[in-house]
């Protein structure tokens, strides 16, 4: 392979014409040309020899593997300022590299004046040492009056390929980091109240699906701080590979606590046992899967996976709401679905985004935003009213359980005094018929035994008064027979 050592001009091909600077916010859309280095070993020496393609707008190649490159020229126009700032987003780009290089005519072609300097920016350098510290990378950019100069832009990063260049003024950059850091610092304020007001209640109830719910909204907190690039910029410095780390692992986990809770709010165990325990254990075997994965430095595989499963599980929760609305007749998946449709949208379609599928907008991260707050809001809500409604339940039935055991006490109480009531009267009634059983018995074996002493009587003649000795020897019988039987 023939390396270029120094400045040399590029192949004859078609280019954009020279970008116009002016104004205070200027887009290149119409003005990008890209590269994509398969190899991902290319300097600018060589990236200078590659045939560049024209770009109508945004680079959006997903998760395509490679280095992109891309090329611009800009002019500044009469009377326009010279210096400007270059804004590369998104936050989440790990490695940036600027080449600024002026151009001069060599035989009534444009060609380089000098070998440029390398800038760097990205996640790979902590906020405090770039240009101008903001969530996105920035670079200054100094005009030379009307001089074509032509800007070479590495971009090197295991996330989605997405790159949105903008050229800012001074002034109107600082009123958009301003405004962004303003509504950023609403959004993830607001869903770490939600996430701690849900932790403490579920403190204090207790209640698990608190707990989830809680977790659940940090997680999502956490994955769009990491992602957007304000929790290293205000929180705490973390390099392009923790980071990495922390977007697989909000992104994982905040995926199996979403079904948790959305199985529970939809009384989904209830209605479909089996259907809703296998859902929540492969949400969980997917996070475990993803954790090895993250340990073994497999990000850039697994980013791709974790996309296409969030889409699968969003449509999947969807159609699994609708059914159990529609079909089970359960009032609760309603007010579920009514939850989810907030982030549906936006959700779906920076997925889609993320894959390549769909072009970089930027209104989808303040859509996104705007949804979480309202998503986390309308579950922290759900949570507590259904909270509510098993303690409601709970207290009816230890009010059943205590009117029962009243009711209880009460009947044993009246037999004791019944048994208290009847003791008198019936052992008043025993011992006079003990009494007169044993003056019977008495009377009975005096007969007896008078009968045995009288003497025989002559033959022929019966006893004197027979019959009646007769009777008091049966009497006599009846009350030995009773002292005999048990009682």
């Amino acid at each position: 392979m023939l390396l270029v050592l120094g400045p040399q001009p590029s192949r004859a091909e078609p280019q954009p014409a020279p970008l116009l600077l002016s104004g205070q916010k200027v887009l290149p859309s119409g003005h990008l040309q890209i590269w994509v280095d398969e190899s991902g070993r290319a300097d600018l020496a060589q990236a200078r020899q590659q045939r560049f393609e024209a770009l109508p707008g945004d680079v959006n190649l997903g998760f395509r593997p490679g280095v992109v490159w891309l090329r611009m020229q800009v002019q500044g126009g009469a009377g326009a300022p010279a210096d400007w700032w270059l804004e590369v987003a998104p936050g989440f780009l790990d490695e940036l590299t600027l080449w600024v290089e002026p151009q001069q005519r060599l035989d009534g072609a444009l060609a380089p004046a000098a070998e440029p300097a390398a800038r760097h920016g990205g996640t790979v350098l902590p906020p405090a040492s770039t240009e101008l510290p903001y969530r996105h990378s920035l670079f200054h950019i100094e005009l030379q009056g009307e001089q074509v100069q032509t800007l070479w832009l590495r971009v090197d990063t295991n996330n989605a390929k997405i790159v949105r260049p903008v050229f800012w003024q001074l002034p109107a950059l600082q009123q958009e980091i301003q405004t962004k850091t303003m509504l950023a610092g609403l959004f993830i304020g607001g869903m770490v109240c939600l996430a701690l007001a849900s932790l403490v209640l579920g403190l204090l109830t207790p209640y698990w699906l608190h707990f989830s719910c809680g977790a659940y909204l940090l997680m999502a907190t956490l994955n769009r701080a990491a992602g957007d690039g304000w929790l290293g910029l205000y929180v705490v410095a973390v390099r392009n590979q923790q980071q990495d780390f922390l977007i697989g692992l909000s992104i994982s986990l905040s995926l199996a606590l979403f079904v948790r809770v959305n199985l529970s709010l939809m009384q989904a165990p209830q209605h479909l046992p089996r259907l809703a325990r296998g859902f929540e254990m492969l949400a969980w075997a997917i996070f475990g899967l993803s954790v090895l994965s993250l340990l073994g430095g497999q990000f850039e595989r697994l980013i791709p996976f974790l996309s296409a499963t969030g889409l699968l599980c969003l449509l999947l929760m969807l159609a699994l709401g609708l059914s159990l609305w529609l079909w089970q007749r359960e009032p609760q998946a309603r007010w579920v679905l009514l939850a989810i449709l907030p982030v549906l949208l936006p959700a779906i379609m920076r997925m889609i985004r993320n894959l390549g599928l769909l072009d970089s907008t930027a209104w989808l991260d303040g859509s996104l935003h705007a949804g979480l707050m309202l998503h986390g809001l309308l579950y922290f809500l759900l949570v507590s009213r259904q909270q509510r409604s098993l303690r409601q339940q709970q207290i009816i039935a230890q009010t059943q359980a205590q009117a029962g055991e009243a009711l209880l006490l009460e009947q044993r109480q009246f037999m004791t005094l019944l048994s208290h009531e009847l003791r008198g009267p019936v052992a008043t009634l025993d011992g006079a018929l003990s009494n007169l059983a044993r003056a019977t018995s008495a009377a009975a074996v005096q007969a007896a035994s008078q009968a045995a002493a009288a003497p025989a009587p002559a033959p022929g003649k019966p006893f004197p008064n027979w019959p009646g000795v007769q009777a008091r020897a049966a009497a006599a019988q009846a009350a030995a027979a009773r002292r005999s039987t048990p009682a």
